[in-house]
């Protein structure tokens, strides 16, 4: 008996000709970007925690000095509603916030070792897995950008519109 290549039945056929790429439809592009949203929760929730221990250590400060003014609360005040505000920030602007949360927790490490070089060392195991969770998250704040512009989610302000351009 001869065998052929041609399908056996018609079906077979247009199974094989129609051959659809599911990585391009919208329905698993939405199940991609909730995966990444999922991802970028992480370096939220890493600024939330962060903005709390900042917040803690200032009311910890302020009841060893009594004093609202003293540079230690200060401080410690503004970075713990920073990190709140990068946290919040995130649903709208995810690689913008995740990245300006990074630097800043980057910055306070770098601003610590200048006052204490020992400070580097101690807790570098948890320093190393927020820088981590931080690296992970900008990807997929990238993610969710891109998914975003190409499913026609990504919402443009009025105000960045040239005055010709609104309608």
């Amino acid at each position: 008996m001869e065998e052929s290549n041609q399908p056996k039945s018609a079906e077979k056929l247009i199974t094989d000709e129609t051959k659809i790429d599911s990585r391009n439809l919208p329905q698993y592009k939405e199940l991609l970007l909730e995966e990444a949203q999922q991802r970028v929760n992480l370096a939220r929730n890493w600024m939330y925690f962060i903005g709390g221990i900042n917040l803690t250590v200032a009311m910890i400060f302020y009841f060893q000095t009594h004093n609202v003014f003293n540079l230690d609360v200060i401080v410690q005040s503004v970075f713990g509603f920073a990190f709140f505000g990068f946290a919040i920030w995130v649903r709208h602007q995810p690689r913008v916030a995740v990245v300006s949360g990074m630097i800043l927790y980057l910055a306070i490490i770098s601003l610590t070792a200048m006052v204490d070089l020992r400070t580097i060392s101690s807790g570098i195991i948890f320093k190393v897995m927020i820088i981590y969770a931080f690296v992970r998250s900008m990807k997929a704040a990238t993610e969710v950008e891109n998914l975003r512009d190409e499913l026609g989610k990504n919402r443009k302000d009025i105000s960045d519109l040239p005055i010709d351009m609104i309608k």
